[in-house]
């Protein structure tokens, strides 16, 4: 079960977040549902995927809760996506093939600079390192002990919240070298309303929150 966020503002996003879902599903054998969760009221529904506009303002962990609160009874695994991915071949299935190693596992983006030189699996939960808060995929086991996720972090630092309530439930985060994706990076950053408050703000509630 895949829970991609969107905000289409334009038509450059709107085929974004096809190609993601186009390249997501054409590339795995796998069964894969997925849920868009769409900022914007008034865009299209991304057929045939289920399509949830929130009433509120943007806030990433609220509207990915709301994905994951439409989860079916049956799903084994959820995975938390950014709208700016292409998936390569076998993403998925390589990493199912693999999954008595891992409780989440993130894949690999060959453009980030710090997966340029990796070539084997590796655990950790390094944000950025092994652990990408643009692909996360995790065994709904887990995930029904995680979620929901904290709300106060609306946009930078979910991923770093993340991983700590992860880390503390025990489950091992793997890095899959060949399980691949190419990250466009920060392609809706400008769709943000207050980017100080996104960024510093969310910050300053982490390092409250844990105490640094």
């Amino acid at each position: 079960y895949a829970i991609v966020l969107s905000n289409t503002a334009n038509e450059q996003i709107r085929q974004m977040t096809e190609n993601c879902l186009n390249s997501m599903h054409l590339t795995t054998d796998a069964w894969v549902k997925t849920c868009v969760v769409e900022t914007n009221p008034n865009a299209d529904v991304y057929k045939p995927h289920h399509t949830i506009y929130p009433k509120e303002k943007f806030n990433y962990n609220r509207f990915v809760n709301y994905g994951f609160f439409a989860i079916p009874d049956d799903a084994d695994y959820v995975g938390i996506f950014n709208n700016d991915l292409v998936f390569h071949s076998d993403w998925l299935d390589v990493a199912i093939s693999k999954d008595n190693l891992w409780d989440s596992f993130s894949p690999v983006s060959p453009n980030w600079v710090h997966h340029k030189s990796v070539d084997k699996d590796t655990y950790g939960w390094g944000i950025g390192h092994q652990y990408c808060g643009w692909a996360i995929v995790m065994k709904k086991e887990f995930a029904d002990k995680l979620f929901p996720l904290d709300e106060q972090f609306e946009f930078w630092c979910q991923d770093n919240d993340m991983a700590i309530q992860s880390e503390k439930l025990g489950m091992r985060h793997l890095l899959i070298h060949d399980s691949k994706v190419t990250h466009l990076f920060s392609k809706s950053h400008t769709l943000v309303d207050d980017m100080k408050h996104a960024t510093e703000g969310m910050v300053k509630r982490f390092n409250e929150k844990y105490g640094r």
